[in-house]
């Protein structure tokens, strides 16, 4: 077999052969545990950004390398949101480990307690804008406003 010919055998095909004419190869990876590819996560993640958010299944490997950089050195200078910079490091480990995998494809799972395929990863992801919050509806408060009960000047003791 010539080296052309080698070169283009498919993969598989290629390290059979390879496996097949070292049998030291052979014998140093059986004492190996067989690598298990990870799983697409479940949910999906926001990444905060300036105006809204993007979500992590719509960025791209580097995207993602780039907020789990972000928010671990947030986490290790501590402060208000360390915690949560941490938990939001570790959630985008799941995801970069995927996508190490899985560059292109594009992901179904729950966001937001509904099922989505979204968008095929990208180098500049959609940033979402923010919702507005509603406010919990609290009846209106008994105490008096000053409004409604007048004082005097000359009723004020000072």
């Amino acid at each position: 077999m010539k080296r052309e010919d080698f070169i283009g055998l498919p993969p598989a095909l290629a390290l059979g052969l390879i496996w097949d004419s070292f049998p030291g190869i052979a014998k140093a990876l059986s004492d190996k545990l067989v690598p298990v590819a990870p799983r697409s996560p479940k949910f999906d993640g926001m990444i905060f950004r300036n105006g809204g958010h993007q979500w992590c299944s719509e960025t791209a490997l580097e995207g993602l390398r780039y907020w789990y950089l972000r928010y671990t050195e947030s986490a290790e200078r501590g402060g208000e949101w360390a915690e949560k910079d941490r938990k939001r490091a570790k959630q985008l480990t799941y995801w970069i480990e995927w996508r190490l995998i899985e560059p292109h494809t594009q992901w179904s799972g729950e966001r937001n307690h509904e099922r989505v395929t979204a968008a095929p990863p990208s180098d500049k992801p959609t940033v979402y804008p923010r919702e507005e919050r509603k406010r919990d509806s609290q009846p209106p408060s008994t105490a008096p406003r000053f409004e409604d009960n007048p004082v005097d000047d000359e009723d004020v003791p000072y």
